[in-house]
Formats: structure tokens, C-alpha cells, sequence
């Protein structure tokens, strides 16, 4: 089957933390929230997909990753996603999911996230209506917060033309990030030798399934994600991330608010 790229061609190295995982026996499904999505995801790729799958641990939620469609028309990509296990992130393939008693991992600040990714200042951003959550909340299940450390500094990023691009990513959904690697070079984009951290935090509980969860109920929910990312953040930082970046704090910005 067909793998991503290793640790050793990338110059990288990660490390897994969880603070909490699943017991094989367990029959609790999840909705977990891999944070920031950074340029193109790298780290997430190469580490978060796999281990999702095979990580003795992470493994027991029984689940899929879902990604943006656009992903599932370019040829290859298509294929690797879907060895990988994942899935269109489509309204209806994702409550299938959940509808089957799957768990399902994803990337919550999708194009506007990844547009917006600065190897200077970790930021995460949640969509006007906070589709993730109102998922969790109709379904009763638990979301878990991951955050992976150093993703954001795989590549060097820059603000040119930043105006347009915010235009193009409402307009056509598309997140057009201007990165450069190693060497500084925009191409081939290897990325800088950096140490990921992915850190999987502890579940937040929803309580029973709720089909038509208020603006109240989001805004509370909300709250409490925003809550343990920045808690994450703030207990790796020193040790996961450049001190000048760490000092830099962490945004959450829900774009609805």
C-alpha cells in the first residue's frame, strides 16, 4: 500500500502525546480536531493520517479523516487520500460516517486556516458556523482537540498579495498559501528540518445528541474547545516550539463572533 513521505526524507522527526486515548473495548466515537492545518498540511499528512489508522492507541477510535472535495479531483492525491482512509468532507459523507458509528477526524479551520498559516504566529480559526461543533453536538459526540506543534514552521511564510487571496478563498473556497523551504526556495517546497509535536488533548463531552443545537449551545461549546486548545498550547510550548513563536501566544478566532 502506499505510504507518505518518511520521516528521514522530510528532515523532520515527531513525536505522539496523548493525553487521553480510547481502550479497544470502547464503543465512544469521537469527532477529533486536528490544529493548525498550516501551509498544505504537512505534518498532518505524513504523521496525523497515518497514525490515526495505525497507532495502537489513536486506532481505537474507529474512524475516518475527512478532507475538503477539492482534494478528491486531483489525480494521485485522490488515491492516497483514500488509501489512507480518508473521506470526502461532504455533508452527506460525513453524517454517513457519524451515522455508522464512526469517529472522524478533521481539519476545522479549513481554507481560511491555511491561507492565513504564519511560521511566526500560531492562530486557529473556526468557521462563521462552527459546523464541527453543531456536528458533535447532534450526534453526542465527544470533540478532542489536537494540536500539532511545528506545523506551521515546516515552511517560510509571506504576505504577498494577501488581499487577493482572501478574495479568492471566499469567493472559490481555495486557500492559496506563499511559502518558502529549505534553501528558500518556492520550489521543490522541502521543508525546513523541524521537530512536530502532535499533542491529542483531553475529550470535551456534549452530552446526549442534540438535533437542533442553539446558538447558545455552540457558543458554549466553543468556548470550552477554545479553552483546552489554549491549554494545550500553553503546557508544550516552551518545549515544542521556537521561544520567539511560543511567545507569540495563541489566537483562536471564531469568525462568527
Amino acid at each position: 500500500s502506499a505510504t507518505p513521505p518518511s520521516p528521514k526524507q522530510l528532515g523532520c522527526s515527531c513525536r505522539i502525546i496523548l493525553e487521553y486515548a480510547p481502550e479497544e473495548e470502547s464503543n465512544q466515537r469521537y469527532i477529533a480536531c486536528y490544529n493548525p492545518h498550516g501551509a498544505f498540511a504537512t505534518a498532518g499528512i505524513c504523521y496525523a493520517m497515518a497514525e490515526f489508522r495505525v497507532h495502537e492507541k489513536l486506532s481505537n477510535m474507529r474512524g475516518n479523516l475527512i478532507g475538503a472535495s477539492v482534494l478528491f479531483y486531483v489525480p494521485f492525491l485522490r488515491e492516497l487520500l483514500l488509501i489512507l482512509g480518508v473521506r470526502d468532507a461532504s455533508r452527506k459523507t460525513t453524517e454517513a460516517l457519524l451515522g455508522a458509528n464512526r469517529s472522524i477526524g478533521m481539519q476545522p479551520g479549513g481554507v481560511w486556516e491555511q491561507l492565513h498559516t504564519d511560521s511566526n504566529q500560531e492562530q486557529c480559526f473556526c468557521m462563521p458556523r462552527l459546523g464541527f461543533l453543531r456536528l458533535a453536538l447532534r450526534h453526542g459526540f465527544p470533540v478532542v482537540p489536537i494540536y500539532a506543534f511545528g506545523e506551521n514552521q515546516m515552511y517560510t511564510t509571506h504576505s504577498l498579495g494577501l488581499g487577493l487571496r482572501q478574495w479568492l478563498a471566499r469567493r472559490f473556497r481555495v486557500g492559496l498559501p506563499i511559502v518558502t523551504g529549505r534553501f528558500h526556495l518556492p520550489f521543490p517546497l522541502i521543508p525546513h528540518p523541524t521537530r512536530i509535536t502532535i499533542v491529542a488533548g483531553k475529550p470535551i463531552p456534549v452530552g446526549e445528541p442534540n438535533a437542533d443545537p442553539s446558538p447558545a449551545d455552540l457558543a458554549r461549546l466553543f468556548a470550552k474547545y477554545e479553552q483546552e486548545l489554549k491549554r494545550l498550547f500553553d503546557k508544550y510550548k516552551s518545549e515544542a516550539l521556537p521561544n520567539h513563536v511560543a511567545d507569540n501566544g495563541l489566537r483562536v478566532v471564531w469568525r462568527g463572533e
